[in-house]
C-alpha cells in the first residue's frame, strides 16, 4: 500500500517559526513533525508520496529519497488544499486498490493507524472537544458509516471529529472536489457532497500540532508517553 503524506502547508499558525521552515519541519521532542508522521505508518504501507509546497525543497533535503527502508517520492502541490494535493499524486495512485492518506501535521498513537486497514474506504475520527473552534460535527450512521457534517454553536461539546487520515480507493480521485468558502480544495467536503460510502473508524491517541500551543502539549504527552 501507498500512503499519501500532505506535507504542502506553510503553518501561518506557527508565526515566525515557520517563516524559515515548513510546518512538516517543526519539531517535537527533537524530531520533525513529518518524521513522527512516518513513524506511525502500519506496517503494510511499502511506499510513500510527499506532497510538498511552501519550503519542499526543505523538506526533500532532510528526508532524503528513504525513509527505513521505504522510498519516497516527492510531488508539488499546485491546488490549494487537502484536495488539491491529494490530486496532484492521482497518477501515482490509480493502479491501487487502497491508499492511506495522512497530513503531517498530526501525530498518533503506535496502535492507532493500523486500525484504518479494514479492507475497505475508512474516514479516521475522533470523539472529543475539537481542537479548533469548529463549529461542525461529523455524523456517523448506525454501522458507523460517515453520513455527513452537522452545524454546532457548541464549540466546547464533545463530538467525533475528522483527525485528516483516510484509507481511499481510486475512484475517489474521480470525483468533482467540492471547495471550502476560501476556494481550498476539500477531502471531507467532497466526501460529503458526492455522498461516497466510506466507514468511520475511532482513533483514540491522536494530537494535532498546528501551533506552538499544540507542540508544547504533543511535547508533553510524548514525555509522559501517551501515544504508548
Amino acid at each position: 500500500m501507498k500512503a499519501v503524506i500532505l506535507a504542502g502547508g506553510r503553518g501561518s499558525r506557527f508565526g515566525s517559526l515557520t517563516l524559515q521552515i515548513p510546518k512538516p519541519l517543526v519539531k517535537v521532542t527533537g524530531k520533525p513533525l513529518i518524521e513522527h508522521t512516518l513513524e506511525s505508518l502500519p506496517s503494510v504501507v511499502t511506499e510513500i508520496i510527499v506532497v510538498v509546497g511552501y519550503l519542499g525543497t526543505k523538506i526533500i533535503s532532510w528526508l532524503g529519497n528513504e525513509y527505513q527502508g521505504r522510498n519516497i517520492k516527492y510531488i508539488h502541490q499546485e491546488k490549494a488544499g487537502t484536495g488539491g494535493a491529494l490530486l496532484a499524486a492521482k497518477n501515482d495512485l490509480v493502479k491501487e486498490d487502497y491508499f492511506l492518506v495522512l497530513g503531517s501535521d498530526d501525530m498518533f498513537g503506535e496502535e492507532e493507524l493500523p486500525k484504518l486497514i479494514i479492507g475497505e474506504a475508512v474516514y479516521g475520527v475522533h470523539f472529543g472537544k475539537p481542537q479548533n473552534n469548529s463549529g461542525y460535527k461529523v455524523l456517523l450512521d448506525e454501522n458507523d458509516y460517515f453520513c455527513g457534517f452537522e452545524s454546532t454553536e457548541d464549540l466546547l461539546s464533545y463530538r467525533y471529529f475528522g483527525v485528516g487520515a483516510y484509507i481511499l480507493p481510486p475512484s475517489f480521485l474521480d470525483l468533482d472536489f467540492r471547495r471550502f468558502p476560501n476556494g481550498e480544495l476539500s477531502i471531507p467536503h467532497t466526501l460529503f457532497y458526492a455522498n461516497f460510502p466510506i466507514k468511520t473508524v475511532k482513533i483514540d491517541k491522536w494530537m494535532p500540532v498546528n501551533n506552538e500551543k499544540q507542540r508544547m502539549e504533543a511535547e508533553y504527552a510524548l514525555k509522559n508517553n501517551f501515544f504508548n
